[in-house]
């Protein structure tokens, strides 16, 4: 018994010295695809992409920025993906193909909101 919850905790902390190069290289993705014309058909952009693309990212900052105060954490991986997102948008106003759209900052903010409603709940239930 003791020894598997050695090996859980190991295996966990393992993981979470991965979680900063994922949270980098799926930021960067989302950077890279939101300067970019549309992609296949505009993949790049829409409500589903906006939804998915920071969900992710503010659940990914819930894991990394995980601890014993959950609400704090959560509220600020919501805020930290909103302010990713805006940042983005304002970029996009500079870029001739790409336009600012105050639609997808709420969008942004809406689907990071509930990401870190969702981390919240995970880490109370202790499943991450």
């Amino acid at each position: 018994m003791f020894t598997e919850t050695v090996k859980r905790i190991d295996t966990l902390a393992r993981r979470r010295r991965l979680y900063p190069f994922a949270l980098a290289g799926w930021a960067g993705l989302i950077l890279a695809l939101s300067v970019t014309p549309g992609v296949a058909g505009d993949l790049n952009s829409g409500l589903a992409a906006h939804v998915w693309a920071y969900f992710v990212l503010a659940l990914m900052l819930v894991f990394w920025l995980q601890s014993a105060q959950s609400t704090q954490v959560c509220i600020k991986a919501a805020v930290y993906a909103g302010l990713y997102g805006f940042l983005i948008e304002c970029l996009q106003y500079f870029i001739p193909y790409r336009a600012f759209e105050a639609a997808d900052v709420a969008v942004n903010t809406a689907s990071a909101a509930l990401a870190a409603i969702v981390g919240y709940f995970m880490i109370r239930r202790q499943w991450i």
